[in-house]
């Protein structure tokens, strides 16, 4: 089966949306489920710190950052995989198409989603609906609040 790309780049957009909605209307449960979805620009695995930018970059690389944190999240197959790293890179590089040092960035932010995709990459047949992604979210927070409360 093969995927189309604009689709599921359509998806992950339409589920942040759906998330910011919920966060715009005060739910607060919708911005502590996108706060575990989404950690920030840079990584947390230790040996891919070495991709961590500059802050002025961090905060241009933030949107394509959201992206690609979500798609992770609702994963699906090596090639929606591939999608969002690639979408990820494209988004970076809007923001930094006129600056030569952050297209510097956005590549070697690129690289280290590439590796690190292949971590934390959710592999699926299918990718989460909005729902399943929810569900995954509030799992998580659950699993966050018992390791706190230890």
């Amino acid at each position: 089966m093969s995927v189309k790309p604009r689709t599921y780049v359509r998806q992950i957009d339409y589920y942040i949306k759906r998330y910011r909605r919920g966060i715009n209307r005060g739910e607060k449960v919708y911005l502590d489920e996108f706060n575990v979805i989404w950690n920030g620009v840079g990584s947390d695995v230790t040996f891919l710190k070495i991709f961590n930018i500059p802050k002025k970059w961090q905060e241009k690389f933030r949107e394509p950052s959201v992206f690609h944190d979500f798609a992770c999240c609702v994963g699906g197959t090596s090639e929606h995989a591939k999608i969002a790293d690639t979408e990820f890179y494209m988004r970076c590089m809007r923001e930094a198409y006129l600056n030569p040092i952050g297209r510097l960035w956005a590549f070697l932010s690129y690289k280290g989603v590439r590796l690190g995709s292949r971590l934390t990459f959710e592999k699926r047949e299918v990718p989460f609906s909005f729902e399943e992604l929810r569900a995954w979210a509030q799992k998580k927070l659950e699993e966050k609040k018992k390791r706190e409360n230890v």
